[in-house]
């Protein structure tokens, strides 16, 4: 069910974006993020980056503490640890 809520919000999304874009910033509740969410299929669909404020702290305290462990399924900026 959740899934396919979120599917609806993703043509919205697109359209409040429009045209080229290096990257997209989102913020909001916790559930924008995670394995099939938000972030993964505007991702997949848009081929740019998008960043969470919850997956960029993650990436941050990853970043701190020197984890090098890939989360793959949460967007870019987890799959892609530097």
């Amino acid at each position: 069910m959740r899934n396919v809520n979120l599917k609806r919000w993703i043509p919205r999304i697109e359209a409040l974006v429009g045209g080229e874009k290096d990257a997209i910033v989102i913020v909001g509740a916790a559930h924008l993020a995670g394995k099939q969410s938000v972030v993964e299929m505007l991702e997949k669909d848009l081929q740019v980056p998008v960043v969470h404020a919850t997956l960029a702290e993650a990436w941050t305290i990853h970043k701190r503490l020197a984890v090098r462990e890939t989360k793959p399924g949460h967007g870019r900026l987890l799959a892609e640890l530097p």
